[in-house]
């Protein structure tokens, strides 16, 4: 029998005004015009390849209603990548042929002129030869705003093509692989933040990403290792696009090519006497070389790495896949949220932002005085150095900030189940650091469905009987007022 167990990071921040931080670590443009002498496809249906575990990931199988290119692609459906956003979604794209004649009667579509010269690019290394049976990529190209016509309007841009779903067995690890080609990369002129660029998403129950990608007219190839959940198979997506656009990302707008090819998701099987698990680890201390890049994505703990999710702070924010969880919630007095400041931080840039963590206070002493302003951020120069110090075999640098300036009981829950097998061994480890808390301290709490809670708590427990701002000891009739 299996015993069903949520992973729980219920951070008690119990302190009485202070700071308290613990963090843990478009339309398609494929009904073109071609020349009357253009080479054509036979109109006939496309076997798919078999084995593929995304499907049609080597884009084999396209429209066969017309004879011109970009195709729309079966299995995969084009977008703008966000259904909000105002920018333009014009694009041309689908998938093309690199089969030089073909290629050559359609390239006027995407604007392919022999000054850029895309074709060598694209089949430079011989990397199309006439043995290949598939000869097809995705593009999405978007022109820049001074080629739109009366008929449309281009412009930067963030348009994508996504997956149909696929599924990753529970115990299991997987490489992805996706070679990317970008040429005249460029993005909004009037925004210096702007990082334009091609992107590479894997979505839906966990997150990983490739963005602000810009290869310079090169091949260049993206790796994801993925280490499979320890509980169920997990049904994720692809999402292949020119541009990122989010609701918390607006930077990333694009007009330029982006080219994908060679997608192939891969379980891994021991190989040279090393065994799954051993690959990803080696995947995981890897270092990028000068064409590829590498991740890696542990579907274990989604998100447990908090590589997604708001970096606004906030009361209530929690990363993806996470929730916010509150003491008392159901009850009439539940555990205040209102002066919380809580998102996904980049850790090796605490130095410069740890000041924006708290709201600003005024105190006097009586009627009379002039109110004195503090703010308890500012108490974070002391440990400035010390968080950007990671554990050792940390990946990346964001971890989640869990702060609260009133007593309180809140923290964050995992959204998956994982799974306790009877008579197995498991090990669960979490990273935490805290500072300035007052009380109970911070508690990590895994859930069981039996009712069965296993608890470490009292983490940095401080109870005191004072009244407490930061260090400062305040007398209980002393004034104050709140500014945000």
């Amino acid at each position: 029998m299996n015993k069903k167990k949520f992973l729980v990071l219920a951070i008690l921040m119990v302190a009485l005004l202070v700071l308290s931080s613990a963090l843990f670590v478009a339309c398609n443009k494929n009904d073109a015009q071609t020349d009357s002498d253009t080479p054509s496809e036979e109109s006939e249906t496309i076997e798919p390849t078999e084995g593929l575990l995304i499907s049609n990931s080597d884009f084999k199988v396209v429209s066969t209603t017309t004879d011109s290119y970009p195709r729309t692609i079966t299995d995969w459906s084009g977008a703008k990548t966000y259904s909000s956003g105002s920018y333009e979604s014009g694009v041309i794209a689908g998938a093309i042929s690199l089969e030089q004649a073909l290629y050559a009667a359609n390239k006027s579509t995407w604007k392919d002129t022999d000054e850029k010269g895309l074709y060598a690019k694209l089949t430079a290394g011989g990397r199309y030869g006439d043995d290949d049976e598939i000869k097809h990529a995705l593009m999405i190209y978007m022109p820049t705003a001074d080629e739109s016509t009366d008929d449309v309007t281009y412009g930067p841009t963030a348009y994508g093509y996504t997956s149909k779903s696929f599924t990753l067995e529970a115990h299991a690890y997987y490489k992805l692989s996706v070679d990317v080609l970008t040429y005249d990369i460029a993005g909004d002129s009037t925004n210096s933040s702007n990082v334009p660029g091609a992107r590479i998403y894997v979505s839906t129950n966990t997150y990983a990403e490739f963005a602000n990608i810009d290869t310079n007219g090169e091949w260049k190839t993206y790796e994801l290792f993925i280490e499979g959940s320890a509980s169920s198979s997990t049904s994720l997506t692809l999402n292949l696009s020119l541009g990122n656009y989010t609701s918390t990302y607006r930077d990333g707008l694009t007009t330029g090519y982006a080219f994908f090819d060679n997608v192939v998701l891969e379980k891994l099987e021991t190989e040279d006497s090393k065994t799954p698990s051993e690959q990803y680890a080696e995947a995981v201390a890897s270092e990028q070389t000068d064409n590829t890049y590498i991740q890696t994505n542990t579907l274990k703990v989604p998100n447990g790495r908090f590589d997604f999710g708001t970096t606004t702070l906030s009361s209530t924010s929690a990363p993806s896949n996470w929730s916010f969880v509150t003491g008392n919630s159901s009850e009439d007095d539940p555990a205040p949220t209102s002066l919380g400041y809580n998102a996904i931080i980049d850790a090796s840039k605490f130095s410069t932002n740890y000041n924006l963590y708290s709201s600003t206070y005024y105190l006097k002493a009586n009627e009379d005085a002039s109110p004195t302003s503090y703010v308890p951020a500012n108490e974070l120069s002391a440990i400035e150095t010390l968080i950007g110090a990671l554990p050792a075999n940390t990946v990346g640098s964001n971890v989640y900030m869990l702060s609260q300036q009133l007593m309180t009981a809140s923290g964050i829950k995992s959204s998956k189940q994982i799974t306790i097998e009877r008579n197995k061994v498991y090990a669960i480890s979490v990273d935490v650091f805290t500072y300035g808390v007052h009380g109970a301290g911070a508690s990590l709490v895994l859930t069981g469905s039996d009712g069965n809670d296993i608890t470490i708590k009292g983490i940095s427990a401080k109870v005191s009987d004072n009244a407490l701002i930061g260090s400062t000891t305040i007398e209980q009739d002393t004034g104050y007022s709140i500014s945000e």
